[in-house]
């Protein structure tokens, strides 16, 4: 009936490296403070970290590289 849901990955906003973790803060995980998200790859963090679907990425990453 309907078609399969694509995937959605979180992206980093400077690099637009797929490889990001959530920050394990203990006032984060209870609901204290907002998730914030942390790139692996080049160090940024912050709490808005754009999903992207996963068929998209590919195409987002050459263009932040052509930039």
């Amino acid at each position: 009936m309907f078609g399969k849901k694509e995937k959605y990955v979180r992206v980093c906003p400077k690099c637009k490296s797929p490889d990001v973790s959530q920050d394990r803060d203990a006032l984060q995980q209870i609901g204290i403070l907002p998730q914030t998200y942390v790139c692996n790859r080049c160090g940024h963090s912050g709490s808005f970290f754009i999903e992207v679907p996963i068929s998209k990425l590919k195409k987002l990453r050459e263009k932040a590289l052509a930039h």
